[in-house]
C-alpha cells in the first residue's frame, strides 16, 4: 500500500513548484505521484493543465533522417489457386505503385507450414 504522507507530499510539491513557475519540477512531481496512486484524478487534471499551459516542458522532436530510396519489397505467399494469386498480384501493383516489389508465389506447397 501506497504511504499517504508521501503521496500528499509530492502533491503539494507539484502545486507549490507550478506555482513558482517551475513546470518541469511540477510535472516530475506529478509523475512521482501518479506512480503511487495511478488513478488519482486529481494529479491527472493537474498534469494536463500543466502540460497544456507548458509546451516548452515537452522534449525538441527528434529530426527526421534524410529521405532515401526504397528498398525492394518481397511478398511471399502460398497460392494453389491461379485467381487469387492473380488479384494479389493486382493488388500490390496499386498498393506499391512506383515502388520496387515482387511477388514471389510458391504454387505446390503442401500446407502453409
Amino acid at each position: 500500500m501506497t504511504p499517504p504522507a508521501e503521496f500528499d507530499r509530492l502533491r503539494a510539491e507539484a502545486r507549490d513548484r507550478h506555482g513558482r513557475g517551475d513546470a518541469e519540477g511540477a510535472l516530475l512531481a506529478l509523475y512521482r505521484a501518479l506512480a503511487l496512486r495511478r488513478d488519482d484524478l486529481a494529479c491527472e487534471q493537474m498534469l494536463c493543465r500543466i502540460l497544456y499551459e507548458s509546451p516548452a516542458a515537452f522534449a525538441a522532436a527528434p529530426a527526421r533522417p534524410a529521405a532515401r530510396a526504397p528498398g525492394l519489397v518481397s511478398v511471399v505467399t502460398c497460392s494453389i489457386d491461379a485467381g487469387k494469386f492473380a488479384r494479389l498480384k493486382a493488388s500490390c501493383a496499386a498498393a506499391f505503385g512506383d515502388a520496387p516489389w515482387e511477388l514471389v508465389g510458391i504454387h505446390d506447397a503442401r500446407s502453409l507450414a
